[in-house]
């Protein structure tokens, strides 16, 4: 479950992202294992705010494209952009069902992978839906963002970043991760949840 004060901190973090944007500002809220110092040398930084536990927000100051050369531009865009996968309602469909016949089968860690990497395109839905921001947030940031606003309850949200954790444990970092049948199945149905408030709206 997650502690009083990291309920506080994920509902500061939107709202002071939120005041920001509000100003003008850009906004862009990375994890702490961010590699902050390559990036603190922008320019636009104006200010950066450390919350508790383990986000780090940063204010860009705005600038006109014309005052900026083509290298700063791209280098802006790789810094402060995340690649989330767009996928149709029909693409997730076939994910979920895919993936549920991988808890049937007990490859619970394949499962799971799976699981994480269509909850980032339903949680692009589901921001595009809501007109958040999410392309400067990364997934476990942006689910965040989404408790903050009632839009997933504090269960799903734990289930879902560990998802996304093992994620990337297992397929960026090469690690053996052990997933039981319970941490699948609620993070299936978590997912399914998710993705159940595009379908009601498109359909």
């Amino acid at each position: 479950m997650i502690a009083a004060i990291e309920k506080v901190e994920v509902t500061k973090i939107a709202e002071i992202a939120e005041k920001y944007r509000h100003q003008g500002y850009q906004v862009l809220v990375k994890s702490r294992d961010y590699d902050w110092q390559k990036f603190i040398q922008n320019q636009q930084i104006d200010s950066i705010v450390c919350t508790v536990e383990e986000s780090v927000i940063a204010a860009l100051k705005l600038r006109s494209p014309e005052s900026k050369s083509q290298q700063e531009l791209e280098a802006e865009a790789n810094e402060s952009l995340y690649d989330y996968s767009k996928k149709d309602l029909e693409d997730v469909r076939f994910y979920m069902k895919k993936t549920l016949e991988m808890i049937e089968r007990g490859s619970f860690d394949l499962a799971t992978c799976s699981i994480g990497s269509t909850t980032e395109s339903v949680m692009r839905m589901v921001a595009e839906q809501h007109s958040i921001n999410f392309e400067i947030q990364e997934p476990q940031i942006l689910a965040q963002t989404f408790f903050a606003h009632r839009l997933i309850n504090e269960e799903d949200y734990e289930v879902l970043v560990t998802a996304l954790d093992i994620r990337d444990r297992v397929i960026f970092q090469q690690e053996k991760v052990t997933v039981d049948l319970n941490l699948a199945r609620c993070a299936f149905d978590a997912l399914q949840r998710l993705f159940s408030q595009v379908t009601e709206v498109a359909e």
